[in-house]
């Protein structure tokens, strides 16, 4: 897939907006779960204070500001309007974690990427200005919709001043980087990953995790609907969500409990504990020991363990819940940020995806020249003379310190 954008040009009368802009600144579930909880789409993503209203995003005060009191924006403002939404329309795709540097001009429309998340995943998005770069810039994350023709729901927004985090429900998400209008110089982008639950198994971590989310029971009958995580008997599991309590016992779960926490949307499953020390319709909180690892019910001819399951409407992998991702650091020529540069002997492939396995958009021939706008491990992201956008392996472009004839 190819990105088209229109090249970034200075704005011409820059000079009357910067004073408007100075101003602004082995088992599986036994019992029959709880009923089901709302969807998260149904969950309100924010909560509104009675008085005063909700400040607006910093992106749409930003636009305001931008108007005035005329209520209207300047040409500059309405180009940089369209810039970010045809950023969004035109969105490459990246994996996460990510780290990305990236060279921004006055004008740009920014960086918009839809990121292969995981739902449970924690996301810690990061805009930090480098080498006196200046100006605002703007984040906002969207969830895409594809049953509605790829409809963005606006999620959360954020700005350089500090990282916005976001907790992923499911689905597809697109985030979009804008700098501001007059905004110049060059940033450092992160993605970072973490767990959005802690560990339910007191002195243990991800390593203690067997017997993944899926695996085959009952000889290919039914499947695994959480995890297994081991530990001497006795082990102290604890609440990793405020809810309410069902407990139980049945002949696969043996001694169970389930915590449902109705805001969130989410149930957790706790099975062959060896005590229980919470009852049914108990409320309980964040940290509080609900009971011991043991090896009850269906277990018994096992090593104690855990079974932990996640359900939101139906059993989804708890691993994304639980495990962190080691944060990715950039790599690569930082020099050529920003700087022309030509395709190699054997030309390059022009990816929507910083992958070898992403397929090939298109082809860059021998000698046409490429615009390096952000660098990451491996890769550069460039525009084309033509406006078509994408990755490119950093080994397949070589240097060239003159700029296009038909761009100078």
């Amino acid at each position: 897939m190819s990105r088209q954008i229109t090249s970034p040009r200075t704005p011409r009368p820059l000079a009357r907006l910067l004073a408007a802009l100075a101003l602004v600144a082995g088992c599986d579930r036994e019992p029959p779960r709880p009923a089901d909880p709302r969807a998260p789409s149904e969950l309100p993503t924010t909560v509104t204070p009675s008085t005063p209203g909700p400040p607006a995003a910093p992106r749409i005060a930003y636009i305001a500001s931008l108007r005035g009191e005329a209520l209207y924006l300047p040409e500059e403002g309405e180009a940089w309007v369209a810039a970010g939404e045809r950023a969004l329309a035109t969105s490459l795709r990246s994996p996460v974690p990510l780290h990305e540097s990236i060279d921004v001009t006055p004008g740009d429309g920014g960086l918009a990427l839809r990121l292969d998340a995981r739902r449970g995943q924690r996301l810690v998005i990061a805009v930090r200005p480098e080498d006196g770069a200046a100006g605002p810039i703007f984040v906002d994350l969207y969830a895409i919709d594809e049953a509605r023709h790829d409809a963005r729901r606006h999620l959360a927004s954020g700005d350089a001043n500090a990282p916005l985090t976001h907790d992923v429900a499911g689905g597809e998400l697109l985030l979009r980087i804008q700098p501001g209008l007059a905004t110049a110089g060059r940033f450092e982008v992160s993605v970072d990953v973490d767990p959005s639950l802690d560990f339910p198994v007191v002195g243990k971590d991800a390593r203690a995790m067997q017997s993944p989310f899926g695996a085959p029971r009952s000889g290919g009958r039914r499947r695994h609907h959480g995890v297994d995580i081991f530990a001497p008997q006795g082990t102290s599991t604890v609440a990793v969500i405020d809810g309410v309590v069902e407990r139980g016992r049945g002949r696969r779960g043996g001694d169970y409990v389930w915590i449902r926490d109705e805001t969130r949307g989410i149930s957790l499953y706790y099975a062959h504990l060896s005590q229980v020390f919470v009852n049914s319709g108990q409320r309980v909180r964040r940290g509080e020991v609900i009971g011991r690892v043991g090896k009850t019910g269906n277990a018994e001819t096992t090593a104690p363990h855990l079974h932990f399951g996640v359900y939101q409407r139906r059993a989804v992998d708890p691993a994304p819940f639980l495990v962190d991702a080691p944060a990715v650091r950039a790599a690569g020529r930082q020099d050529e940020l920003g700087a022309w540069m030509r395709a190699g002997r054997s030309g390059a492939a022009l990816r929507s995806m910083p992958s070898r396995e992403a397929p090939a958009a298109r082809r860059i021939e021998r000698g046409v020249p490429a615009r390096v706008l952000g660098v990451r491990r491996g890769f550069y992201r460039v525009a084309l003379e033509d406006g078509a956008e994408g990755y490119v392996k950093a080994t397949a472009l070589t240097s060239t310190r003159q700029r296009p004839s038909r761009l100078r």
